[in-house]
């Protein structure tokens, strides 16, 4: 979405992309780490603790990934599947019947186009509320499916101490090397699966 006409309305601006070999190296490469490990991975989960265990992973990676091509010259770069939307739209909260949850999905989208549309406003908007409601409302629409997801995370007693630390690990926001806490926790709780299987006799 590019600048703001008078109003708050937003419109599409063309970016021709430049490609560099340090671009690549220095922004494409991390991010592309990032993205995975932050965003399509947690979605992936969110949606097997969903009870969606049949959903192909790569078609969804794939896709995810020609959209954000196609929108990444509008500035729309990081079409992913998205963690928190996943968790609100794909929770018993959308509806009880799994079947029927694409319906979230769906107004989900028209929402975020809306939203785009009016960006002006909607930030204007968000602005004039305290930050600390804001993080307690997301906080708020998260706890059902964090609930579930933690619960299915530490049901198999051969992984807890590897979830446990993910978690955690995730949870703290700690940074290092510039790397944010969902990749360092997904490292430390898979070296620790990768370890306690080497010990298992």
């Amino acid at each position: 979405m590019g600048p703001l006409t008078g109003g708050g309305l937003g419109t599409l601006v063309w970016t021709t992309p430049e490609f560099t070999v340090r671009g690549l190296l220095t922004l494409a490469l991390p991010l592309t780490v990032l993205n995975l490990a932050s965003q399509q991975l947690p979605g992936v989960a969110v949606l097997r603790a969903c009870g969606f265990a049949r959903v192909p992973t790569s078609p969804l990676i794939t896709w995810s990934g020609v959209a954000s091509l196609l929108s990444a010259p509008f500035g729309a770069h990081t079409t992913t599947l998205a963690a928190i939307t996943a968790a609100i739209a794909a929770g018993e909260e959308s509806h009880a019947d799994p079947e029927r949850r694409w319906v979230a999905g769906l107004s989900a989208a028209f929402f975020y186009l809306l939203l785009g549309v009016f960006a002006g406003w909607v930030v204007g908007a968000v602005a004039a509320v305290p930050a600390p409601v804001v993080a307690a409302l997301a906080g708020l629409a998260l706890v059902s499916t964090t609930l579930t997801s933690v619960t299915a995370a530490l049901a198999d007693e051969r992984g807890r101490e590897a979830a446990f630390l993910t978690l955690a690990v995730t949870a703290s926001g700690v940074t290092f090397l510039g790397v944010g806490s969902a990749v360092w926790g997904l490292l430390l709780g898979g070296g620790l699966v990768w370890v306690s299987r080497q010990r298992r006799p």
